[in-house]
């Protein structure tokens, strides 16, 4: 099987797979938040910094590391895991201990409890990460992709259940437990990578001089991403940060999701050809070209159907959420530029240069925060899209030297998707008011007129990356009815 053949199979099963599993949490996220409070989705919000942080120290780049290197062995593997194993509980114990101060900063009695529970995914989630690494690393997303839906379904059903029996916030608790765990068995008992409990100095200290950097710049980026939930928690409310969080979890469902599908498949492939500056060129532009194109349809199309969207699916009671949704969009359009540039970076083993870019930009973020706290929260939302662009130039600028494909080149290539987006919005927006009395009809027209505009406006242009994923998904499709 070619480079390309193996490319486009991982896409379409790490597209399939965050399709199914997004569309089951999405669901089940509904269906909980009519039986929970705002405020209960806000006190694991309260967490989430602290979780972020600790994932950043049990990984340490080092699954980055794995995946780039092309010799990767057991012995390899083994290191990295001992490691993970081995931070991972020192981290989990650090949180137990720090667990009644946590629940004192925010008021929350009730986190000290949840906090010794909900850190036990910790230990669960470094069992899985060289396993999952190994598999990304073969492009084994078939795999992945049954054993991520597998684990969602079942977690959701535990939550649903829960709620329902009155838990409340403990149903969200043990939906992620059960969730790590039922992972863990799946990846562990394919009878892939085992473990040699060895652990090589001389092989951790190579992925360490690469993922050290790697380390610093997730913990400056976390700092600052993290820090909205710190400062909504504690200077708004518990119930605020249930809004922003429910907002933020409509807004991935597109943005994150698809970024992360690109991102990981992306990456493996990339680093094959590391050596190939003409074939990386060309591959890179093939992938913003065409992420872009889904993205900013679906994040321009969601803006549009914001407000309908929340009141239909989860309740006038999170009304509030619609406006973030409407405004986060903008900001989460340009994930997937940031996370390909990103990768150029790590392509290339510029890990130092990586790590330069996060500690700029963070110049520019932390006065957001700072706004949001005596502003209000609109105020940061808005400032959050303007670093989204600023960060998406800093990042195509020093990638784009790196392949001589720098931002207008890529500009040059994905503003007749950028163009389309907001056509297609704007049918969508209009929509809206042929049933200004029903919010339930109202965004009926408005998914009708999304999808309707959507394919006329992509076959009338003839845009390029419409009519290649059509052949794409075509010579797919014919491959399996061929070995089916």
């Amino acid at each position: 099987m070619t480079l390309k053949e193996k490319t486009v199979g991982s896409l379409i099963w790490s597209a399939l797979e965050n399709i199914i599993r997004f569309g089951l949490n999405f669901i089940v996220g509904i269906i909980l938040a009519r039986l929970l409070e705002p405020s209960e989705f806000g006190i694991i919000g309260l967490l989430t910094v602290f979780i972020s942080f600790s994932n950043l120290f049990i990984d340490s780049g080092f699954s980055q590391s794995l995946i780039r290197k092309k010799d990767c062995t057991s012995q390899d593997y083994s290191t990295v895991f001992i490691f993970n194993i081995i931070v991972s509980s020192i981290c989990y114990l650090i949180l137990f201990l720090s667990a009644p101060h946590i629940a004192h900063f925010y008021e929350q009695p009730i986190l000290s409890q949840i906090t010794r529970v909900y850190g036990i995914i910790l230990i669960f989630q470094s069992f899985a990460l060289i396993q999952q690494t190994a598999l990304v690393k073969k492009l084994d997303f078939k795999y992945l992709a049954r054993v991520n839906v597998s684990a969602s379904f079942v977690a959701g059903i535990v939550a649903i259940f829960m709620a329902y029996r009155g838990f409340g916030v403990w149903s969200l608790v043990w939906q992620q437990l059960f969730r790590q765990a039922l992972i863990n068995v799946l990846l562990w008992s394919k009878q892939g990578w085992k473990v040699l409990f060895k652990f090589d100095y001389p092989l951790f200290k190579e992925h360490f001089n690469f993922g050290v950097k790697m380390l610093l710049s997730g913990l400056i980026y976390s700092i600052s991403n993290n820090m909205y939930y710190l400062v909504i928690g504690k200077v708004f409310s518990a119930k605020e940060l249930g809004f922003f969080t429910r907002a933020e979890q409509f807004n991935n469902l597109p943005s994150k999701n698809f970024t992360g599908i690109i991102s990981n498949v992306s990456y493996p492939v990339l680093s094959e050809i590391q050596d190939s500056q003409h074939g990386l060129v060309n591959a890179y532009k093939k992938l913003i070209q065409h992420s872009t194109y889904i993205v900013f349809i679906s994040m321009i199309g969601m803006a549009a159907m914001s407000k309908n969207m929340v009141l239909v699916l989860i309740g006038e009671k999170w009304l509030p959420s619609a406006e973030y949704v409407f405004i986060m969009c903008f900001a989460s359009m340009l994930y997937p530029l940031h996370a390909l540039n990103l990768n150029i970076l790590k392509v290339k083993g510029r890990s130092d240069l990586f790590l330069k870019l996060e500690i700029v930009k963070q110049f520019i973020i932390v006065p957001t925060i700072i706004l949001g706290a005596f502003l209000g929260i609109k105020i940061m939302l808005y400032v959050i899209v303007f670093n989204s662009y600023f960060g998406y130039y800093l990042n195509s600028y020093y990638s784009g030297r790196l392949i001589s494909y720098g931002i207008f080149s890529q500009v040059k290539d994905i503003y007749p998707n950028y163009l389309l987006a907001f056509a297609i919005g704007f049918f969508t927006y209009l929509a809206k008011f042929s049933f200004p009395e029903n919010s339930h009809y109202a965004l009926a027209a408005q998914l009708l007129s999304f999808v309707v505009s959507a394919i006329l406006l992509s076959v009338i242009t003839k845009n390029g990356s419409f009519l290649y994923i059509v052949d794409i998904l075509k010579d797919y499709k014919a491959r399996i009815l061929r070995t089916g």
